[in-house]
This record gives structure tokens, C-alpha cells and sequence, in this order.
């Protein structure tokens, strides 16, 4: 996170569905950073998932802080 320009983005993407490689991780880099790292708010959820059935893969995790 000290690379991270100011005001900068973090892309997160697995292509796992698993919460623990997902949801987990972002949850702990914004308990090990706090006030340095905030969700992204584009007017939507913002973590997505594609699951196998709409997209032509196994499916993906995508996350933006």
C-alpha cells in the first residue's frame, strides 16, 4: 500500500468465487490500513461477481479500493 499513489486505485481480481480469496482479503487490507484505503463508490455494489453461467469462463471476483 505504500506504492499506492494518492488518490490512487487497488484493483483486486481472482477467478475464484471462494469468499476466503474474495471478500476476506479486501476485508483484512481495510482492517491493516485503516483510513488509507476506502471502497470505491461508483453508484453501484461495487465488488462483482461473474459466475460461469454469464460469462464464458469459471468465473471472477472484482473489487476496486
Amino acid at each position: 500500500m505504500s506504492l499506492l499513489k494518492h488518490d490512487g486505485r487497488i484493483v483486486y481480481s481472482t477467478c475464484s468465487l471462494n469468499p476466503v480469496e474474495n471478500e476476506a482479503v479486501i476485508a483484512e487490507a481495510l482492517k491493516l490500513n485503516p483510513g488509507m484505503l476506502s471502497l470505491a463508490k461508483f453508484g453501484m455494489r461495487i465488488d462483482l461477481h461473474y459466475l460461469p453461467h454469464s460469462i464464458p469462463a469459471c468465473g471472477c471476483f472484482v473489487d476496486v479500493a
